[in-house]
């Protein structure tokens, strides 16, 4: 009896090491991580409009095509291809116009708008468009809008880094407590942010007239968590 607890007491002994080895690669560490990755948006939108009031359809309709015409051909000096140019359909409205003092007057007139959207994919071409568009005649100018075909890329590169930021935080907090960082076991997305930086707002129109590309960002948020080991362990 006294033999088989010498035996069982040599037992444990030899098995709480490993017991303690073992328990360390239970500890973990989850730690978050933030990318960021920016481009210069390569695509503006302009719209303009062309837009006339009266009460004869037929002489508004043929003001508005001759100015249409005239716009085209500006903005093929510029040059922009005639595929990044967009008209919509006239569009017709009756109004009741109102006085110097915005009472009704009882005298109802036409309104008269069409609609070009233009794309620009060339940032030194955004200035001269505007101009172009404006020394043709046009008299709507609505703020543009701004967009990348590199948004995939955009994503990846910020992934990339959000991994690499949640990776140093973890190495930093491990060397605190005196441990090592080892093999990751979760990853998680938690947050992705595109930031188009459309003018959504109303703006004036020297603002307008003086629009540059802006860039484009995209925010990853990530989520890591990561294996601990004893610092000069390996594995």
């Amino acid at each position: 009896m006294k033999r088989f607890l010498v035996l069982l007491v040599v037992l444990l002994s030899i098995m709480l090491p490993l017991g303690g080895a073992a328990a360390q690669s239970n500890y973990t560490v989850t730690v978050s991580g933030v990318g960021i990755s920016s481009t210069l948006a390569e695509i503006t939108i302009l719209r303009f409009g062309i837009e006339r009031v009266g009460t004869n359809l037929i002489t508004m309709q043929n003001s508005i095509n001759g100015a249409v015409e005239q716009l085209r051909e500006a903005l093929n000096e510029v040059p922009i291809p005639e595929e990044n140019i967009d008209t919509s359909g006239i569009e017709v409205s009756v109004e009741n116009w109102l006085d110097g003092e915005n009472a009704l007057t009882g005298v109802f007139v036409n309104r008269m708008r069409v609609s070009i959207q233009v794309r620009v994919l060339d940032p030194l071409l955004v200035q001269p468009t505007i101009s172009a568009a404006v020394e043709s005649g046009v008299n709507i100018i609505e703020p543009p809008t701004y967009a990348t075909e590199e948004i995939l890329e955009l994503r990846d590169s910020a992934q990339i880094s959000a991994i690499a930021d949640a990776n140093a935080r973890a190495r930093a907090i491990a060397w605190a407590a005196g441990l090592a960082v080892g093999d990751p076991l979760v990853i998680r997305e938690i947050e992705v942010v595109t930031n188009i930086p459309n003018d959504v707002l109303p703006i004036t129109r020297d603002e307008i007239l003086e629009a540059e590309p802006r860039e484009v960002f995209v925010r990853v948020q990530v989520e890591v968590t990561y294996s601990l080991r004893l610092a000069g362990s390996s594995g």
